[in-house]
């Protein structure tokens, strides 16, 4: 009569210590030592007023440590506490070597050393919610720690400092999902509730019942689909309401459905009733089509989580884990007849003839109960089974409780998921199990035939929904989500995938024991067409479109297919000083050892980054003079302030490069130390061709600048240096260079130039400087490329480019159509509308490209398509725009949403008192597609996706 809660080894493994609380006594903590092999309790220690939920031994002093309420210290030999620490825990755990101890209090996590008995460190709100576990890894230089955030941390023991990790948000484990849109789409509920939406023909995923914001409306308790309504229909948790989605319309309205919180939902097939059922054990038949006709069953005894309606919908059958199932008519409500079962019923499923009914069971809360078969009964013979002279066709094979069923398309075939991690693919005339899906790692939550029943459909708790052909073994497609399905992953067993910008952020590789980031394998594996393939509906246009994407990817990374497939050739390359580098550096300079090595090619290129910026420039360190497959070199890396993740690789002469070899480093220097900004901007509004002045792009560089001025006092200085109108030559605009050159790693960088975009007849790209032959703007113009490499190899880790210009997204040369319906350069305005005017121009034969051109495509498939200067780069518009600027705004559309996203606040999407890079991205773009009615939408490069520094 002893609840007990924790358990360890006492001396010498010949004791089992537990502690917990007994029924019946007074007192409220026991500790009981146990001898072994006997069994038998050697001596219980008094009782204690303490809550007590955790015991370890320490074998070297024999002393016994409990946490709860308090944390004690024991004597092992006499009972008695010798210690008490001060505070609660709600976990704590001894180091391998029993010479440290970690102990999560709250959200923090506290060191202790149980030699001296002193606390030897503290690390504050180590989770966003409880801490709710903590533990040394072997070797104690790190500790590993979980939350009720859902977040798995990894700290650095001595700096008591985060150590990047992967996996960095939640995953979506998924309750129960359901097919729509006559296949084409899924619904499913995530374990948060939230109800996520996937195309099965492009691999889209939205979020169903959101706010502007994204963030769910109300968290899902079940949800159903209509198809002849085309409605998705949801019970919010805690709730007596009904809520209904209406597909086409995008409309959503509520209905009060009962005076009891409601459970679960279903829809007949015909699109007039829905049944729900509710906490009181009852059942609504609502009339959708008749809001005010309902009817209440009454008859269960405990919940209904099972319904189905007949073909019909003239008849419902509920299951409920009183172990009975009662069939009704629905349109008065009667009840027809009841048949007892010999287990909780969970789900239930009609055939699609009517004919018959399978009901699936087991007891969830005593999952370990044999109880977990599916029944399958006769529909015409109820009153024999009701009689007990018939027994109903039992389908076993599942090892745990059956969570949901369903028949095929034609009846013969059933499918059944599983709390044992299965689904099992019936034969209904045999009983026999076809197939077993043993792929899942949590419980199987739903399983669906599609495609004519040549697909199966699993999802599960694990946070995976994965395709398969009927009798496959291996899944053709599995899809992961994260926070509340804004995020999602698609994999194939050939480790192809396609993810969203911050879905990538959870992925990583593992070979030969050792792990790598994503980009590492990015080029290879990074596939949407093979990934999106997978669906049983895949667009083949699409996938068309894909495929052009990625080979224009390859083609701009300097790559092709065949370099790529099969055994693709790459060098090695190690950091030998590796283990020596401490991971919280004292010193601001550290030296790496590298070895680069090729059995077959010799090496001609070495790349070293810092937080994903070139150190060496875009071209890294030219190594094919030396005519070597080998590279040994020491390196010396000036660590910015904060983390740094260093990364070298080596290439050879045929483009292979290596695996990246990674080191994190962190290195902090005094609190409340700024860094400089170095502000460089250009505008061009005065020309030596004057009928292509601007009005605003000479202003725009100076207001840029006073905007900066205003907000000193975030950096230490502002160093600024702005080139406009006259002075606004190609050679001055490459000389600044020698400006920003001054910057040091942590010191942050902006390149701001306003003026005209350009084109080419061969779709290169320029901005105008005041002497620009606009009909031959390669004579005099400024090529793109040439303005990024003015932030080529000088030092600082922060740099940020911003083009306010025409045609400022990158231009696709396949792609390019001729632009019609465009007047640039020229002045538009009805009455009462100000005038506006683009910031571009277009001689006769030049291009420039069609929307939604797989080049777009590209650019959002494939995040940091090349790291280039290490700048993230924002631009004013797509390739197929043009820029605007007015008196409306008193600047360009661009510059002016900088100027009031940074002023108003407004840009802190956060509220945590900084702008970041990322944020000010986020919201520049979404003012300018506003205030321009869409007909501007900014874009943006090289974005880093994990050190997205603030500005402000």
């Amino acid at each position: 009569k002893e609840f007990i809660r924790s358990a360890c080894f006492g001396p010498k493994d010949d004791f089992v210590i537990t502690v917990g609380k007994r029924l019946t006594n007074e007192g409220t903590g026991n500790i009981s030592v146990w001898e072994l092999p006997k069994g038998k309790r050697e001596t219980t220690f008094k009782k204690t007023a303490v809550d007590i939920n955790q015991v370890e031994f320490e074998e070297a002093s024999a002393l016994i440590y409990t946490g709860g309420n308090r944390m004690d210290v024991w004597g092992f030999a006499t009972g008695d506490v010798v210690r008490t620490l001060p505070g609660n825990s709600s976990s704590f755990s001894l180091s391998d070597d029993q010479t440290k101890m970690v102990i999560c209090r709250g959200r923090d996590i506290l060191l202790y050393d149980p030699v001296s008995g002193t606390t030897t460190g503290f690390i504050k709100n180590a989770h966003v919610g409880q801490a709710a576990r903590a533990l040394y890894l072997p070797g104690n230089q790190y500790i590993v720690s979980i939350g009720k955030d859902r977040e798995v941390k990894l700290w650095n023991a001595d700096a008591l400092i985060q150590v990047p990790m992967f996996n960095k948000a939640p995953i979506d484990g998924v309750k129960s999902l359901v097919v729509g849109e006559k296949g084409n789409v899924v619904f499913f509920l995530t374990d948060e509730g939230a109800v996520v939406q996937m195309d099965m023909r492009d691999g889209k995923i939205t979020g169903i019942f959101r706010s502007e914001d994204e963030t769910p409306l109300f968290k899902a308790a079940a949800i159903c689909w209509s198809e002849s309504r085309r409605e998705l229909m949801a019970v919010p948790e805690a709730s007596r309401d009904l809520v209904i989605y209406n597909v086409k319309f995008k409309k959503v309205r509520r209905h009060r459905i009962h005076t009891s919180y409601l459970l679960s939902v279903t829809t007949d097939g015909i699109g007039k009733l829905a049944a729900i059922s509710a906490k009181d054990n009852s059942v609504i038949v609502f009339n959708l089509t008749d809001t005010l006709k309902r009817v209440q069953l009454k008859g269960h005894r405990s919940s209904v989580p099972a319904m189905a309606f007949s073909p019909d919908g003239s008849l419902l059958y509920t299951g409920s884990t009183d172990k009975s199932l009662k069939i009704w008519n629905t349109s008065d409500g009667y009840l027809l007849n009841s048949v007892d079962v010999t287990q909780p019923i969970n789900a239930l499923a009609v055939s699609p003839d009517g004919t018959k009914v399978v009901t699936a069971g087991g007891d969830k809360v005593n999952v370990n109960t044999a109880t977990s078969e599916l029944l399958l009964w006769e529909t015409a013979n109820f009153d024999i089974y009701k009689s007990k002279t018939m027994r109903p066709m039992v389908f076993s094979g599942h090892q745990k409780p059956v969570l949901q069923c369903a028949f095929s398309s034609d009846g013969a075939k059933l499918i059944s998921s599983s709390a044992d991690h299965t689904a099992i693919v019936w034969d209904v005339a045999t009983q026999l199990a076809k197939q077993t899906v043993s792929f899942h790692s949590l419980p199987v939550t739903s399983a669906f035939f599609l495609e004519k029943d040549g697909v199966v459909l699993t999802s599960s708790s694990d946070g995976i929904l994965s395709f398969r052909n009927l009798g496959s073994s291996e899944p053709r497609l599995s899809v992961m989500t994260f926070r509340d399905g804004n995020d999602h992953v698609m994999f194939t067993p050939e480790n192809y995938y396609t993810c969203t910008r911050d879905g990538i952020k959870n992925l990583h590789f593992l070979l030969d024991d050792k792990v790598y980031l994503f980009e590492q394998f990015d080029l290879r594996l990074n596939r949407p067409d093979k990934a999106i393939a997978g669906l049983p509906r895949a667009n083949g246009k699409l996938l068309g479109v894909y495929q052009e994407a990625y080979r224009k990817r390859l083609r701009k990374m300097g790559f092709t297919e065949e370099q790529l497939s099969g055994d693709f050739h790459i060098p090695t390359m190690s950091i030998e000083n590796e283990a020596a580098i401490p991971y919280n550096s004292l010193k601001k300079e550290i030296e790496l050892d590298i070895s680069g090595t090729d059995d077959r090619n010799n090496l001609s290129r070495l790349n070293m980054w810092v937080n994903d910026v070139p150190v060496f420039g875009m071209n890294g360190i030219d190594l094919s003079g030396k005519a070597s497959q080998n590279v040994r070199m020491n390196l010396s890396v000036r660590l910015s302030d904060g983390l740094n993740k260093i990364q070298v690789s080596v290439l050879n002469d045929k483009g292979g490069e290596s695996l990246k070899s990674t080191k994190f480093v962190y290195y902090k220097s005094e609190e409340g130390i700024k860094h400089r900004l170095f502000l460089l901007t250009i505008g061009v509004s005065h020309f030596s061709n004057k009928q292509q002045n601007l009005d605003y792009a000479a202003k725009d560089a100076a207001d840029m600048v006073s905007l900066f001025n205003r907000h000193k006092d975030s950096f230490s200085s502002v160093e600024t240096m702005t080139i406009s109108n006259e002075k606004a030559t190609k050679e001055n605009i490459i000389a600044a260079r020698d400006f920003l050159s001054g910057s040091t790693e942590d010191d942050f960088v902006i390149v701001f130039m306003a003026s005209h975009g350009l084109l080419d007849k061969d779709l290169n790209y320029y901005l105008a400087t005041f002497d620009t032959d606009f009909n031959n703007p390669a004579k005099r113009g400024l090529p793109y490329e040439e303005l990024e490499m003015v932030m080529d190899r000088i030092k600082s880790r922060k740099k940020v480019l911003l083009i306010d210009a025409c045609h400022s997204g990158e231009v696709d040369k396949d792609d390019g159509v001729m632009l019609a319906g465009v007047t640039p350069a020229s002045e538009t305005g009805g009455k009462g509308q100000p005038k506006v005017k683009s910031r571009g121009f277009k001689s006769a034969g030049t291009y420039s490209l069609g929307i939604g051109s797989s080049f777009e495509v590209m650019k959002e498939m494939f995040a940091d398509l090349r790291r280039g200067t290490g700048a993230t780069v924002i631009s004013s518009a797509g390739g197929a725009e043009y820029a605007l600027e007015s008196a409306q705004w008193n600047n360009g559309v661009f510059t002016y949403s900088i100027i009031e996203g940074i002023e108003s606040g407004n840009a802190d999407q956060n509220k945590d008192g900084h702008i970041s890079v990322g944020e000010l991205k986020n919201y520049t773009s979404r003012q300018v597609q506003k205030w321009t009615n869409g007909k501007q939408n900014p874009t943006s490069r090289t974005e880093s996706l994990e050190f997205n520094f603030n500005l402000f």
